[in-house]
């Protein structure tokens, strides 16, 4: 592992666990879920050993908030996979199980996969600059409890394109990453078309012995809003969504502690900074929580 940066890391991590309690919508809209490009994200800052070939599960925890009131628990087996000398694939794969007032709905998620390419590096590996190609691929049914809404889906029931850049230099992380949505998807009661997204995000480093936390802030932007199927007036008429095109702004926080020269423990939570309120695509969380487990191959 590389050595942790000592710029007041106690002083840093009282301040952002101090917004994260008394933020006032902490416990409100928190939205730590994402249609793939932010799941990516967090894996693009780890160090260089982590980062180049690791396996691991991790549970995920979750609560839709209101309306909704839908808890989500999520075991996601993801890999970081070194193929060349300067590419690696990132894969993340979740079994998802929703529960809510209207039922309770299990399945398989979706495959999101990109493939990391470093085209640069500088400074014994301290620094590193590369670019991100895969998609998010539709394996989990959109319409596995058929007539009941987006937010009881294990999956999107689309296959999206993602392209990607990222930069790490030291402490300091961050990129950028375009998520073209795919197709209308098949859920009888929406048939949800959603718009494209741009995500940002910058992370900071810091830690001592096999400690290290990671605070970070995403922004996440859609173009267009999402659009669904109206058969109301008994012949179908695509209606867009206000509000679903909604910018979000999220605060978050990543631990990790070294078990063993091999093994390391994780946990990741976040709040918003700017709260989403439109949920058509079932991606919103009041509160989401996750903790895992990776071994360094």
């Amino acid at each position: 592992m590389s050595p942790k940066s000592a710029t007041s890391p106690h002083v840093f991590a009282a301040v952002f666990l101090g917004a994260v309690l008394l933020h006032p919508s902490a416990s409100v809209t928190a939205q730590c879920s994402d249609a793939g490009a932010c799941t990516i994200s967090r894996h693009l800052e780890l160090e260089e050993a982590e980062r180049s070939r690791t396996m691991g599960l991790r549970y995920t925890f979750g609560v839709s908030g209101s309306p909704d009131d839908v808890t989500y628990h999520s075991v996601v087996a993801e890999a970081h996979l070194q193929v060349l000398s300067h590419s690696r694939v990132i894969a993340t794969l979740p079994y998802n199980w929703q529960r809510g007032p209207l039922g309770s709905v299990n399945g398989l998620g979706d495959l999101v996969a990109v493939w990391d390419q470093t085209f640069l590096e500088w400074e014994h590996r301290t620094g590193r600059f590369g670019v991100q190609l895969g998609g998010r691929f539709g394996m989990g049914d959109a319409n596995a409890a058929p007539g009941l809404p987006m937010a009881y889906q294990p999956g999107l029931g689309s296959t999206d394109l993602i392209v990607g850049a990222s930069a790490v230099y030291a402490a300091l992380s961050g990129g950028a990453a375009y998520q073209v949505a795919g197709a209308r998807n098949n859920n009888e009661l929406v048939r949800l078309q959603r718009g494209n997204q741009l995500v940002l995000w910058g992370n900071y480093r810091f830690g001592w012995e096999k400690t290290t936390v990671v605070p970070g802030i995403t922004v996440i932007n859609q173009f267009q809003e999402s659009s669904v199927v109206d058969t109301t007036l008994g012949w179908p008429a695509t209606v867009s969504v206000p509000g679903s095109d909604q910018l979000q702004i999220n605060l978050g926080l990543r631990a990790t502690h070294e078990l063993s020269s091999t093994l390391v423990l994780e946990f990741f939570g976040a709040i918003p900074l700017r709260p989403r309120d439109v949920n058509v695509d079932g991606l919103k969380r009041a509160l989401t929580l996750s903790v895992g487990l990776s071994t360094i191959l």
